[in-house]
């Protein structure tokens, strides 16, 4: 129905926005790609009309259009909080700069992707203190340090700011405890990586009890996936595999929130990662190949699903895969 009403009012924005909302899903984002690609134009000066388009460029994989979306709306949200007088940096620059860092880290471009970091860790004070902004303040070193495989450096992880009131924020609070633990149990602190599933556990139970069953699970797939990684530091081989696929499934079963442009680590693709170091390919590469349809074209997703064909010995496979990681890359050495 909207569709319809875009070719008749083409200059719509309210149109052209639930069209992009509609349409992002798996499986239905190039429904709305006339609309991301047209909706810019019609308010440029509107910095969530700038950012809205990279819903669709990100669940289609077009990293460097995503990232230039943010970047637009990132300058106009500093513009407009300028003229606004906003005490403290206003909530919607946040979202723009995590949905940029994600976009960042896919190509390759770290260096972009650092300045991102180094900026959120200047800041200590977020207008208002929402969830947009506490989600942001969690994943972005989140991602800078996980994309990257910097174990240590996410086993380092703190929740910051410590003025920022966390406790009304459990979901965004977890994303800390999962890359803190994810990153402790992937370099040998086992310790820290306990501690952090308990923390989990705790800020899992408290949703639940508050009647917040959407963030519950997803502090639960976390949960799972970061368990799973502790188990297989143990040398629980099947209890890993369990509990990783567990958190695959509810995750498969669960649509990621408007906040995020996505996970900090699709679970099937980290249940890939985790089969591929069990040395079962063949499953890994299955894995793999069941992410990249939810998400497509993710760096470490195609780069993972190469080294899985391989070893099958699938060199039909193997080529694809890395020929798409490596055009993906390209951007990055362009600078």
């Amino acid at each position: 129905m909207l569709q319809k009403v875009l070719e008749r009012e083409q200059g719509h924005p309210g149109v052209a926005h639930y069209i992009i909302h509609g349409s992002d899903y798996p499986g239905l984002a190039g429904l709305g790609l006339s609309a991301a690609q047209t909706y810019a134009k019609i308010a440029p000066a509107v910095p969530h009309a700038l950012h809205m388009p990279s819903h669709i460029f990100i669940r289609l994989g077009q990293w460097p259009e995503a990232a230039q979306s943010n970047l637009a709306a990132y300058h106009a949200a500093k513009d407009y909080a300028r003229k606004n007088a906003v005490n403290g940096t206003w909530d919607q620059q946040f979202h723009f700069m995590d949905y940029m860092m994600y976009a960042y880290l896919q190509t390759g471009e770290t260096e972009k992707a650092r300045e991102v970091v180094q900026e959120l860790r200047g800041i200590q004070k977020a207008q208002p203190e929402n969830t947009t902004s506490a989600y942001a303040f969690a994943a972005i070193p989140a991602r800078y340090a996980l994309e990257r495989g910097e174990w240590r450096e996410a086993a380092g992880l703190t929740v910051s700011p410590a003025a920022f009131p966390w406790n009304q924020f459990g979901w965004c609070e977890a994303i800390t405890h999962f890359a803190r633990g994810l990153g402790a149990a992937r370099s040998g602190q086992t310790d820290v990586a306990r501690n952090s599933l308990q923390r989990l556990e705790v800020l899992r139970d408290a949703d639940r009890a508050a009647n917040k069953d959407y963030t519950a699970d997803q502090i639960e797939i976390q949960r799972l996936a970061l368990a799973a990684w502790v188990a297989h530091g143990e040398g629980k081989v099947e209890e890993a595999v369990k509990f990783m696929r567990a958190s695959a499934d509810l995750e498969d079963a669960t649509e990621k929130d408007n906040v995020t442009p996505g996970a900090i680590i699709p679970a099937r693709e980290l249940l890939g990662e985790l089969l591929l170091e069990l040395k079962r390919p063949g499953e890994a590469l299955q894995a793999l190949e069941a992410a990249l349809l939810r998400t497509p074209k993710r760096s470490n997703g195609l780069y993972r699903a190469a080294q899985a064909a391989k070893l099958i010995g699938d060199q039909a496979k193997a080529s694809h895969y890395e020929q798409q990681y490596q055009q993906l890359r390209a951007p990055a050495q362009l600078h």
